[in-house]
């Protein structure tokens, strides 16, 4: 298997997965584990990175905004 290291996590979020892994009996890696199992799994469906980290802290003090790229213009792409 394959080590993955996350640096810079806010403190609030790592308290967060831990209170999550631990309501579910487990270490918070393993819930972690199991988000981007989640996420990974279907990435074809709608099931989105965004929607499964809201739907993991649902009930926590902590919010994903949404972000509408439709009100941006496009640039052009400058190679120089």
């Amino acid at each position: 298997m394959a080590m993955l290291t996350v640096r810079n996590v806010d403190p609030h979020v790592k308290l967060e997965l831990q209170r999550r892994a631990a309501a579910k009996g487990r270490s918070m890696e393993a819930e972690i584990r199991d988000i981007l199992e989640r996420v990974t799994s279907e990435p074809e469906s709608e099931l989105h990175l965004a929607h499964v980290l809201s739907q993991a802290f649902d009930g926590f003090d902590l919010v994903l905004p949404d972000y509408d790229r439709s009100q941006e213009q496009p640039r052009p792409v400058d190679f120089g």
